[in-house]
C-alpha cells in the first residue's frame, strides 16, 4: 500500500472531504454521540479552509481514504494568548473511511501533521477534543498527547485540550517517507 497526501485541490475534492466526515458523524450519532453537532455550520466554515490549502485529503492510489484539516491559527476561544503566540499547527475534522477503521490510518494523518508542522517550523501540534468523549482522550494519551486542560465555556461542547512536540518522522519508523514528489505530494 502507497500512500500520499495532498491538499484538497477544488470543489469535488471538498465535497470528497465533506463525504468522509458526514460518514464518520453518522456512525457517532449510531453510537449515541453527539460530537460534532455543530456539522451544519462546517460548510461555511470549511469553504475558506479550503481556499487556503488546509484541508489534506489521504490517498489510496486514486481513493481517497482519509482528511484532516491543518492550520496555523487556534481557535482564541481555547487557547491563551501566549499558546496562540507559539508557533503551532491546529488539526481538526481528522476522519478515516469507515472500511478503513484498524488500519492506524488516523495516528497515521496526526503523525504526518507533527512532521509538517516540524517542516514549518512549529514547535507543536495541537487539537481541541469534544469534551465528553472519554475515549477520544484515551485515545490521545495513548499517542503521546499531552492533555493541557479542558475549557469551563459552557457555550463550547468541544474544549478539551491536546498538545504535542512537532517533529519529523522517524525514518525507522512504520511510517517513513517512501518519496516525496515535486508536486507537494507526500507519499508514505
Amino acid at each position: 500500500m502507497v500512500l500520499s497526501i495532498r491538499p484538497a485541490e477544488n470543489q469535488d475534492e471538498f465535497e470528497i472531504a465533506m463525504g468522509l466526515l458526514t460518514q464518520r458523524i453518522q456512525w457517532l450519532r449510531e453510537r449515541g454521540s453527539d460530537q460534532w453537532e455543530t456539522w451544519d455550520k462546517w460548510r461555511s466554515k470549511l469553504g475558506p479552509a479550503l481556499a487556503a490549502g488546509h484541508i489534506w485529503l489521504l490517498w489510496d492510489g486514486d481513493e481517497a481514504i482519509g482528511t484532516i484539516t491543518v492550520e496555523t491559527a487556534g481557535d482564541p476561544d481555547f487557547w491563551t494568548t501566549a499558546e496562540l503566540a507559539e508557533p503551532a499547527v491546529y488539526v481538526s475534522k481528522l476522519a478515516v473511511r469507515l472500511d478503513r477503521s484498524g488500519q492506524e490510518l488516523g495516528s497515521l494523518l496526526l503523525t504526518w501533521a507533527g512532521d509538517y508542522a516540524f517542516s514549518q517550523g512549529c514547535r507543536y501540534v495541537r487539537l481541541d477534543a469534544w469534551k465528553t468523549n472519554e475515549q477520544l482522550h484515551a485515545y490521545y494519551l495513548s499517542r503521546g498527547w499531552t492533555c493541557l486542560r479542558t475549557s469551563t465555556d459552557p457555550k463550547r461542547r468541544s474544549g478539551t485540550l491536546f498538545q504535542r512536540p512537532a517533529e519529523p518522522i522517524n525514518p525507522r519508523s512504520e511510517l517513513q517517507t517512501i518519496t516525496t514528489r515535486g508536486d507537494g505530494r507526500t507519499r508514505y
